[in-house]
């Protein structure tokens, strides 16, 4: 029987159909010619992972990624695995997504504690796993859920430095100048804060003063207030003074500033030189230089001085009494007649006056 080249190319389309299915099943981790088995783990996040992605134990592919499905109430991603029908399974198997390459590449690693068999029995084909996931410097460094952090050596080393690097340039004891420099911080700052523990004593104290003042301030602000139109008046009339004064002759203002400034300084000058003249007069007086300065030190000058004062003294009496004496026009006779006369009224005036032991008596 002839085939015809019809049926031929529609066999041949199916075959070339099933080897594309097979191969895109394939290339996601699903080999169609062998039975596998199928897990699944619920992660909190899913980021990186898609179909196909490889599952490892100790490194080596096992499996693949088969799906990635969202759970929109828990918010939830579940990931099903395809493992190669020879792999054991155990219970309690940490199913990690983890970076494989610094270029972002994810793989799904399985661990667990011991192998399945004998007393164990392995996990059955449709099994949860234990999710477990570790991030971009844990997939490198090693650790992650349930593991020991891998950062914990590095934490301490980092911690005994920082302690070394306290002790070095903080410490108590250390003589570096950060050290120095701030215990005398700790030192300024305990100034502070006990001259701000004065400083609300003192407040304290004085808040009855520093009442009134306020309401003294308060009540200097409402007469300022009231009498605001009469100082915008004032303001006003100082513009209008200012702006009439700002329209003279700038020049000749100076220049009579100048003068005058001038004319201080020749004044100034001229009351130094007096002011010398009389320091140097003063300073001739008390080294007893000159007639004021022997007056006032020399004591047989103040002497004369004294007796002349008391003849002068007498002369005007006398003058007072008898001014007959010194009229250019009397006659001397007429002189010695006044004294005489004078001389018995003054005795009159003796006997005029009471005896008073003989009123007494």
């Amino acid at each position: 029987m002839k085939i015809s080249n019809e049926v031929k190319i529609g066999l041949l389309t199916i075959i070339a159909i099933g080897f594309a299915f097979w191969g895109y099943k394939y290339v996601q981790g699903n080999n169609l010619l062998s039975r596998a088995q199928n897990y699944y783990a619920i992660y909190n996040s899913a980021a990186g992972i898609t179909v196909g992605t490889p599952v490892r134990i100790a490194g080596v592919g096992v499996g693949s990624v088969s799906g990635v499905t969202l759970d929109q109430k828990t918010l939830t991603a579940r990931i099903d695995f395809n493992i190669n029908p020879n792999i054991d399974i155990p219970p309690a198997t940490l199913a990690t997504i983890k970076s494989i390459s610094v270029l972002g590449e994810m793989a799904v690693d399985l661990t667990y504690p011991s192998p399945c068999g004998g007393d164990i029995p392995c996990l059955e084909s449709g099994s949860e796993l234990i999710a477990s996931s570790q991030s971009f410097l844990q997939s490198f460094m090693g650790g992650g859920d349930g593991e020991e952090n891998p950062l914990a050596n590095i934490t301490a080393q980092l911690g005994e430095v920082m302690n070394q690097i306290d002790d070095r340039f903080f410490g108590d004891t250390s003589s570096h100048v950060l050290a120095r420099t701030t215990r005398n911080l700790a030192e300024t700052m305990e100034n502070m804060n006990s001259a701000t523990s004065r400083l609300d004593n003192l407040l304290a104290t004085n808040t009855s003063p520093i009442n009134r003042s306020m309401r003294s301030l308060a009540s200097f602000a409402e007469q300022l207030s009231a009498k605001q139109a009469e100082l915008t008046l004032i303001i006003d009339n100082t513009q209008g003074f200012t702006s009439e004064l700002s329209k003279l002759e700038l020049q000749e203002t100076l220049t009579q500033t100048r003068n005058l400034l001038d004319s201080v300084s020749l004044t100034m000058s001229n009351a130094n030189r007096s002011m010398a003249g009389v320091g140097n007069i003063m300073t001739s007086i008390q080294s007893g230089e000159g007639t004021l300065g022997k007056l006032i030190y020399d004591e047989e000058m103040a002497a004369s001085i004294e007796r002349m004062s008391g003849s002068l003294d007498t002369l005007l009496t006398d003058f007072a009494e008898r001014p007959y004496r010194y009229m250019p026009f009397k006659s001397r006779n007429r002189v010695i007649r006044f004294d005489r006369k004078d001389a018995r009224d003054r005795a009159d005036q003796v006997q005029m006056i009471p005896d008073e032991g003989a009123e007494g008596r």
